[in-house]
């Protein structure tokens, strides 16, 4: 179903951060998101309906609960540098997924997830306690210089 939002202006200044909470539980299912952002904070879009949203390369840090519980299926992250815990928990998001220039996937972080392969670059150096527990992934390659894997991460 398409959502019509009236009486948004568009803004002629660039907008850098998505704030707090600020789609939490919407019924947008999506969103364009401004070139110029840098930063999706604490529950963001956490239980929007958003299904796919695509991220500006310039966005490199996502933040706890971003989008945990939502409808997401699919996103890029090559590019992202900082994910924050639970950031896409209980999401739906399915498929293969590429995990960039992280040095840490964090707690939880993907749990619940049907993922069904995650590439880890060189560079990660943790990852977290259940960071994919309870997904339904067929393969993953660690990489080298990996220094520690939490309790129960996969």
């Amino acid at each position: 179903r398409d959502v019509a939002v009236t009486g948004v202006q568009t803004c002629a200044l660039p907008i850098y951060k998505i704030g707090f909470a600020m789609f939490d539980g919407s019924a947008i299912p999506n969103v364009s998101l401004p070139p110029a952002l840098t930063e999706i904070e604490e529950k963001a879009f956490s239980g929007a309906k958003l299904s796919e949203i695509t991220l500006p390369a310039s966005c490199k840090t996502i933040g706890d609960e971003a989008f945990a519980y939502s409808n997401l299926t699919s996103i890029n992250l090559d590019h992202v540098t900082k994910l924050g815990q639970t950031s896409f928990s209980s999401t739906k998001l399915q498929g293969d997924i590429k995990l960039g220039e992280l040095t840490e996937v964090p707690d939880y972080c993907f749990y619940g997830c049907a993922l069904s392969s995650v590439t880890l670059q060189k560079g990660l150096k943790k990852i977290g306690i259940y960071a994919f527990e309870n997904c339904q992934m067929k393969s993953v390659s660690l990489p080298e210089g990996l220094e520690y894997i939490g309790s129960y991460a996969f």
